[in-house]
């Protein structure tokens, strides 16, 4: 009898030591599924979280109005534009960056605005949105002020602008 129940005891033991290993795995598996989630919808209703979004009397707007970015790396600022048309529109924004110091435009080949595409259809009192990417060259100079300035294409047309110094 005392072999038996010996015998119980280890095989409860095994089994509790499998039961505890397959929730933990179990456990892993979802903390895991769960962070891609939350990651992906995160990025989905990034367009929900506007720092300083579009109003009927600014219906234009940035997230900053001033960048600071180093040589070499790029940053994001968010475009955010407020349709306040009477019809559907299809903005489609143009960018003008200058030098300040030098007067090129578009920065002389050291500064590049990423990510700037139409968007199709934007409905009345409607917002689009728009993560674009400023990329500095690293042969741009430390100190560099470049003046940008992004219209909607539209009549008549809307401004925004911002400015990006090298650090």
């Amino acid at each position: 009898m005392k072999k038996g129940s010996l015998s119980l005891s280890v095989n409860a033991i095994v089994v509790l030591i499998l039961a505890i290993t397959m929730l933990g795995l179990g456990l892993g598996f979802m903390k895991g599924m769960f962070g891609k989630m939350t990651e992906r919808f995160d990025t989905a209703s990034g367009a929900g979280d506007l720092t300083n979004p579009p109003s009927s009397s600014n219906p234009f707007t940035v997230s900053s109005n001033q960048l600071s970015v180093s040589r070499g790396t790029t940053t994001s600022v968010q475009v955010a534009w407020l349709n306040d048309l009477i019809a559907p529109a299809s903005p489609d924004p143009n960018i003008v960056c200058e030098d300040q110091l030098a007067a090129d435009p578009i920065g002389g080949g050291r500064l590049f605005v990423i990510g700037l595409n139409a968007r199709n259809n934007i409905e009345q009192n409607k917002i689009a949105s728009w993560n674009v990417g400023v990329q500095v060259d690293e042969t741009a100079l430390v100190g560099d002020v470049y003046a940008c300035s992004i219209d909607d294409a539209q009549v008549p047309p809307k401004y925004v602008d911002f400015i990006v110094t090298v650090k």
